[in-house]
C-alpha cells in the first residue's frame, strides 16, 4: 500500500486532501515542517519510507523547499536511488516561476496548485504509477481524518 504524508498548516485542505489522496493510500497528516521532517526521517528508519509526499511551500516554522531540501539530503546520505526516492509533489498556491524552479531544481517530481481538482491529481499520479485503490469513488468526497491521524483510503 502506498503511504503518503500530507504537510499543510490549514486545517480545512488537510482534510480536502486527505479526502483527496486517500483514495491513493494511507495518509499520515501532519500541520507543520518540525513534524514533517520527524515523521519522514522515523518512517524511512524505520524502514517504512513514504512513498509520496505532499508539501504545501508556505508553513509558519519550516518552508515546503526547506523540508524538500532536507528529505532528498537524508535520501543522498543513504545512498538512495533516484527511482526509489520519495515522490515528492509541492502542493500551493504559489504560481511564481521563480519559485516552482526553486522547487525543481531542489528534487521534487511535481507541483499541484491550489485549489486542487480531482481530475489534476488524477493525472499527476498516474504519471508516477501511482492509482486508486480497489474500490475508490473518485466521484465522492471520501473520508476526513483528524491531524496526525493515519488513514487508510477506500
Amino acid at each position: 500500500m502506498i503511504r503518503i504524508l500530507i504537510v499543510d498548516d490549514e486545517e480545512i485542505i488537510r482534510k480536502v486532501m486527505v479526502k483527496t489522496f486517500g483514495k491513493y493510500g494511507t495518509c499520515k497528516v501532519v500541520s507543520s515542517g518540525r513534524d514533517a521532517l520527524h515523521e519522514f526521517e522515523s518512517a524511512f528508519q524505520g524502514e517504512e519510507p513514504f512513498h509520496l509526499l505532499l508539501l504545501d511551500l508556505s508553513l509558519d516554522d519550516i518552508s515546503g523547499l526547506d523540508i524538500l531540501r532536507a528529505v532528498r539530503r537524508m535520501e543522498n546520505e543513504a545512498s538512495v536511488e533516484p527511482k526509489n526516492q520519495a515522490i515528492t509533489i509541492m502542493v500551493t498556491g504559489n504560481r511564481e516561476r521563480g519559485m516552482v524552479k526553486d522547487c525543481i531544481t531542489s528534487g521534487c517530481n511535481d507541483y499541484i496548485l491550489k485549489p486542487l481538482k480531482p481530475d489534476t491529481v488524477r493525472q499527476k499520479l498516474e504519471k508516477f504509477g501511482i492509482y486508486p485503490l480497489a474500490g475508490a469513488d473518485l466521484n465522492n468526497e471520501g473520508q476526513t481524518g483528524h491531524d496526525g491521524e493515519e488513514k487508510q483510503g477506500e
